[in-house]
């Protein structure tokens, strides 16, 4: 865990109820370390936020390479969201939210023009249909 250090920074007094069980924790956590119980908190806040941006950066590269699997079907080929992740089960175990992760999925094959769509499945799944008009995602991202 990285210890925030406060330097001379701004700091704004919160007023929140938490759990007695979870203060308790913390407390102990905080005594454990030597540190105080606000710098303890102020610490799990901050190594909290680098995950949930570690966590963004993934779901930005997975969803890159579902783009670019996408843009390397021929055209006329159907396919969903999930097909493209077949050998690949990893990549779509690293997807936090399927619904979310879909529908950012789905405004860039239609705004790329990557693919439109065909139609759905029994399950709701969209099906995809690779397009000719496609731009290519590296010209994109500038790659």
């Amino acid at each position: 865990m990285t210890t925030f250090k406060a330097k001379k920074q701004t700091t704004l007094n919160l007023n929140i109820s938490l759990p007695q069980e979870l203060v308790l924790k913390l407390l102990k956590e905080a005594e454990k370390e030597m540190i105080d119980l606000s710098l303890h908190i102020a610490n799990k806040l901050d190594s909290s936020l680098d995950e949930i941006s570690d966590d963004l950066k993934l779901e930005g590269n997975t969803l890159t390479g579902a783009i670019m699997r996408a843009e390397h079907l021929k055209e006329g080929d159907e396919f969903t969201l999930k097909d493209l992740f077949k050998g690949d089960e990893a990549g779509w175990e690293d997807v936090r939210s399927p619904r979310s992760f879909g529908r950012k999925f789905k405004k860039e094959m239609l705004d790329l023009e990557i693919a439109e769509i065909a139609g759905k499945k029994a399950d709701n799944k969209i099906i995809y249909k690779r397009t000719n008009k496609a731009a290519s995602i590296l010209t994109v991202l500038k790659l």
